[in-house]
């Protein structure tokens, strides 16, 4: 379980340098490594798939701690943790400068490279935590073809809670309620019936009106 999490973090790192230090576009990076990142794990799994995770994988996936579902609980843990990064610390605001005006925030004295590397780190450790709640709710076993199209779910999520495509615009909260009204279309679509081809349509639509509300508001602040 810590090689996988410590895995994401030497993933994560890779984008860091990269973006940080290399200076390549972060959206390039990120398309390409993950086209990488999943090559390595066909050419290792092949046709095959991981099976015999601990038990505690299931658990966090499918249990409830009194009437609450365990994996939530955690994600409002990681949440909270999150918020007082963000929100509460020097880094936290140190990240948004670096996010509205990278120049400036290099000017002010701030070493904006490892601050993205941080931040790309982070990312990394995250995905290898999220990535025990995703093999819990698919009930233990893994294969290599298994959560192809979540990064598009994530940017979804993000610009419904308000997170700026542009950058140094965003909040822990609006992340939280970006969560759960993507997650209601989607719910309410299947209940509906409604075709999943459609469904993808639906997410496409609400991604593009999203990040055409903010550009505009990112063009009127201009």
């Amino acid at each position: 379980v810590l090689a996988g999490i410590l895995t994401g973090a030497v993933c994560g790192a890779f984008n860091g340098v990269l973006v940080g230090y290399v200076k390549m576009p972060a959206v390039i990076v990120t398309i390409s490594t993950s086209m990488l990142f999943r090559g390595i794990v066909e050419i290792i799994l092949d046709v095959n798939s991981l099976k015999n995770f601990p038990a505690f994988y299931n658990a966090i996936g499918w249990r409830n701690w009194w009437i609450f579902p365990i994996c939530m609980v955690l994600y409002i843990i990681i949440t909270v943790i999150f918020y007082f990064i963000l929100h509460r610390s020097t880094f936290g605001r140190k990240l948004y400068i670096v996010g509205n005006n990278p120049v400036t925030a290099q000017y002010s004295g701030i070493r904006v490279e490892r601050v993205k590397l941080i931040v790309f780190i982070l990312m990394g450790v995250m995905a290898g935590i999220g990535s025990i709640f995703f093999v819990g709710r698919m009930g233990g076993g893994l294969s290599s073809s298994m959560g192809t199209g979540y990064e598009m779910d994530t940017i979804a999520i993000c610009v419904l809670g308000g997170v700026s495509t542009n950058g140094g615009v965003g909040k822990v909260s609006g992340i939280l309620v970006g969560v759960l009204v993507f997650e209601a279309l989607k719910i309410c679509l299947q209940f509906l019936g409604v075709d999943p081809a459609y469904t993808f349509v639906a997410q496409g639509l609400v991604i593009i009106i999203a990040v055409a509300l903010d550009l505009r508001k990112y063009l009127a602040k201009k």
